[in-house]
Order: structure tokens, then C-alpha cells, then sequence
């Protein structure tokens, strides 16, 4: 097994690129041809992605902040469904992504923050299904929030 230079992460031997950060590999990391081989274009995008926005911390706390003020102005509307939602999103980003990255458990994290913005998007779809764009701009929003912090968790660590 190869271990990258960059991150340290460990990958297959003879891999061109670090499977975890996406750095080449080193001289062995050339194609067979003699030329530079390039990254994946999802690597690419997963990298351009990543940088935005800031820290993976403030990331999710923006996202948990979004569902909280959703919950405040759900409850105010007294849709009590809508309200158990948003906290439960508002939770779930916080007990799965960002307590465990406030401890170093970098994997726990990425994995919640994902799930959260799985969660955030769906409802957002379901709220553009039921004609509450409103609802589903919050939901959008804080799910690309939870996204990019998951993918600045994964690019960093």
C-alpha cells in the first residue's frame, strides 16, 4: 500500500492520485504514456466546491442556524409538523456534524453533515411539490450549507 505524501491517507498501490485530498501520488504518479495524468473531473469539482464558504464549523452552524429560525417561524405559523422537522434537522446537523467535529471525529462528522443536507434537500423537494418555495429556498439553502461542510470535512481530513 502507498501512503500520500500530502494527507498521509492510504491508497493502492500504483493509484496516480491521493484517493482522500486528490494530490498526485508523486513520480511514480505519471501515466504510462510519460504524460501528467489529470484528476478525476469530480475531484475537480469536489475541490472547487470545498473552498467555498469558509470553515466546515461555520458551514454547519449557518445551516443549523437556518433551521432554527425555520422552526421559530414554522411554530409561528402553527404548522407543528413543519416545526418538529426543522429542529430535527436543526439536531441532527448539530449532535451528528458538529459536535463530533468540535472532538476530531472527522468521519462521524462528514457522515452527519451529508445526512443532514440529504435531509435538508428532500425537504426542500417536498415543499416545492406542495407549492411552499418559501420553504423550499430555507430548505435548499441550509442543505448546500450542510453539503459544502461535509466536503470541507472530507477535503481537510
Amino acid at each position: 500500500m502507498a501512503f500520500c505524501s500530502h494527507c498521509g491517507a492510504q491508497n493502492r498501490d500504483g493509484a496516480s492520485f491521493c484517493e482522500s485530498c486528490g494530490q498526485p501520488m508523486g513520480q511514480a504518479a505519471k501515466s504510462a504514456a510519460g504524460a501528467p495524468a489529470s484528476p478525476p473531473k469530480s475531484q475537480d469539482l469536489e475541490n472547487a466546491l470545498s473552498g467555498l464558504g469558509g470553515a466546515p464549523q461555520t458551514m454547519l452552524l449557518i445551516g443549523i442556524g437556518l433551521y432554527v429560525v425555520a422552526a421559530v417561524l414554522t411554530l409561528m405559523q402553527g404548522s407543528m409538523l413543519n416545526v418538529i422537522l426543522s429542529a430535527g434537522i436543526a439536531a441532527v446537523g448539530f449532535a451528528m456534524g458538529y459536535l463530533p467535529l468540535t472532538k476530531g471525529d472527522f468521519s462521524t462528522a462528514a457522515t452527519g453533515a451529508t445526512i443532514a443536507a440529504g435531509a435538508a434537500l428532500l425537504f426542500g423537494f417536498l415543499g416545492m411539490a406542495n407549492g411552499d418555495v418559501i420553504a423550499a429556498m430555507w430548505n435548499f439553502v441550509a442543505g448546500a450549507m450542510f453539503g459544502l461542510a461535509a466536503m470541507g470535512i472530507k477535503k481537510q481530513h
